[in-house]
């Protein structure tokens, strides 16, 4: 091959790479969920929240090429799972489950700890203190976000009294649970509306809505569980797409953005 096919050739592949860097965007995924992830309502894009403005700062620290999606979480989990292109879920819990196909970063922020939404005055929670004591009634209801993870006391219960497990989408089809696509707020509200019992919230997410909606504040209450861990922890979870030299890049970002936690 002579010099001139070669620099020819070396142009083009260089024109590919830069091409390819172009393109190679992270769809980082979220929801509209309030107080964490928040939407303008006239743009629909994604401006405010105690999520947004953490992920925002170390995404934009660490340099790479991304883009904001509002996705439902349920998509997110199995975009990550195919594995079919670079996609992060920014701010989920971690478990054993998660990471056999999911690459996670370093622990973002921590949120509230978890309670248990209910009507006021329903007197069949009055010695219920434990999530083993709610979730082993079978005549309670509790209200599912369809693709939500919790901590993992609470997911193996749910597993064993109801049958319910976000890593199997058909044992969400049963008669334990009311299981919803809805967003908070409209769980909540089913609460009022006795379309089931309760709903396990982060106890900032609960007191957002109670501010925001007076028939919240007025006819829900919250009760703190006895075994619910003091905060919860959450961190990037990528697709194995996205590789573990972005995961890098977003942990040194991490460790620059981010307080000790």
């Amino acid at each position: 091959m002579s010099i001139k096919n070669i620099i020819t050739l070396i142009i083009a592949l260089t024109k590919i790479t830069f091409a390819y860097c172009e393109d190679f965007k992270i769809s980082i995924q979220y929801q509209n969920r309030p107080p964490f992830f928040i939407e303008n309502p006239i743009t629909h894009k994604l401006t405010e929240g105690i999520g947004f403005e953490i992920i925002d700062k170390i995404l934009k620290e660490s340099k790479i090429n991304f883009v904001y999606e509002n996705k439902p979480l349920v998509r997110s989990l199995l975009d990550i799972k195919e594995n079919k292109y670079p996609s992060c879920y920014p701010y989920a819990y971690k478990s054993k489950e998660r990471e056999k196909n999911a690459l996670f970063s370093l622990p973002i922020q921590k949120t509230s700890k978890l309670i248990l939404a209910i009507r006021k005055n329903d007197l069949r929670f009055k010695n219920l203190n434990t999530f083993k004591d709610v979730i082993s009634k079978n005549e309670l209801y509790p209200i599912i976000k369809i693709g939500y993870n919790h901590e993992k006391a609470l997911s193996d219960l749910l597993e064993k009294y109801k049958n319910y497990s976000i890593y199997n989408l058909e044992k969400e089809k049963n008669n334990k649970i009311i299981s919803t696509s809805s967003d908070q707020e409209v769980m909540l509200l089913k609460i009022i509306k006795k379309e089931g019992d309760n709903a396990f919230f982060t106890l900032n997410e609960f007191e957002y809505y109670q501010n925001k909606n007076k028939d919240i504040k007025m006819y829900l209450e919250y009760k703190e569980i006895t075994d619910s861990k003091n905060e919860v922890i959450r961190h990037f979870m990528c697709s194995k797409k996205v590789g573990i030299e972005i995961i890098n890049k977003i942990n040194l970002a991490i460790k620059k953005e981010v307080k000790s936690l």
